[in-house]
């Protein structure tokens, strides 16, 4: 701002008529300086310019007038061979989901009631008999050997008598065992009297069939092969297979017709009489030649009572 020496001081001349200070006067090629700063602004054509770039190079803001947000294009139709009979189907395995099958689809269309759905949440035997309100106080003791039946004529010894049974050749023999409340077998044994080199025996627990009342089905429970190349107790433990209270029947299979068991005098559970006859029905056969890979399905066997031999007393390890 120019300056005047007034004899006594400097002093700051009058602005121009019209002209306040902080106003540009002059022409803009006089304001070199401001020039020289307008004209490294942008201009319109730069901004633009600036407008249409990718959302990349604004931070991922997408403008309102970007083409992507209004592409109609037709989705991308799912692979024909992914489907079901395709060259490449995709499982329901494969993508986390439930194969479908027809027991499930047709509990699915139940009815069902919160009772009935917190049956399946439960962890044990012991909570679905408190579910059910079946009594606790089972009839077996834990870790214990108990015969399966009603009631048991022991008589003067353990094993009532010392006869040896001999099945015969290519025979399974059949006895009734009752289960009384719901529990775990995982051990077997019985007492091995007549024995044989390489001589094998195995037992199997088996349902009852509802129209014959005898041994249906495949096994529900199979214990380990016994070696009966010697006498005398026999037992062995395996992983527990809980039964139902309920009438099922025990199947001995032999490998060999020559070896023997001890056998109670009177059976142990019921299996029915013949009219005219003194003698009690003490087992029930069949014609099975032995395989050690599996105890045999005996749905189409043809069952034999027989009031002669014996089928091997036998006691269950029961778990509770």
């Amino acid at each position: 701002m120019p300056r005047t020496w007034d004899g006594t001081a400097w002093v700051d001349d009058p602005a121009p008529p019209g002209v306040e200070w902080g106003d540009v006067g002059g022409t803009l090629a006089d304001q070199s300086d401001l020039d020289a700063a307008l004209d490294a602004k942008a201009d319109a054509a730069d901004l633009t310019a600036h407008e249409s770039e990718t959302t990349t190079a604004h931070g991922g803001l997408v403008a309102s007038t970007d083409p992507r947000l209004t592409d109609a294009r037709t989705p991308t139709a799912h692979a024909a061979s992914h489907a079901d009979g395709g060259a490449d189907p995709v499982s329901p395995v494969a993508i986390g989901a439930q194969p479908v099958d027809s027991d499930l689809t047709a509990i699915a269309a139940l009815s069902t009631t919160a009772f009935g759905r917190g049956l399946l949440e439960v962890a044990s035997l012991a909570a679905l008999q408190g579910s059910l309100g079946v009594p606790s106080n089972a009839p077996y003791i834990d870790g214990e050997y108990h015969v399966l039946a009603r009631s048991v004529n022991l008589g003067s010894t353990f094993f009532p008598s010392s006869s040896s049974y001999v099945p015969g050749a290519n025979t399974v023999t059949a006895q009734p065992v009752e289960v009384l409340a719901p529990v775990s077998i995982d051990g077997t044994y019985f007492y091995g009297q007549a024995s044989v080199a390489s001589g094998i025996v195995r037992h199997g627990i088996y349902a009852a069939s509802a129209s014959t009342g005898l041994p249906t089905g495949n096994p529900l429970l199979t214990s380990p092969e016994f070696d009966m190349s010697s006498t005398g107790h026999k037992s062995a433990t395996y992983t527990p297979v809980t039964l139902a209270a309920c009438r099922y029947w025990c199947v001995t299979a032999a490998n060999l017709g020559t070896l023997g068991w001890r056998g109670p005098d009177v059976p142990m559970v019921d299996m029915g009489h013949t009219p005219g006859v003194t003698a009690t029905i003490r087992s029930f056969t069949a014609s099975w030649t032995y395989s050690s890979s599996a105890l045999p399905d005996v749905s189409a066997f043809s069952w034999s009572s027989s009031t002669s031999l014996a089928a091997p007393w036998i006691r269950w390890r029961t778990q509770l």
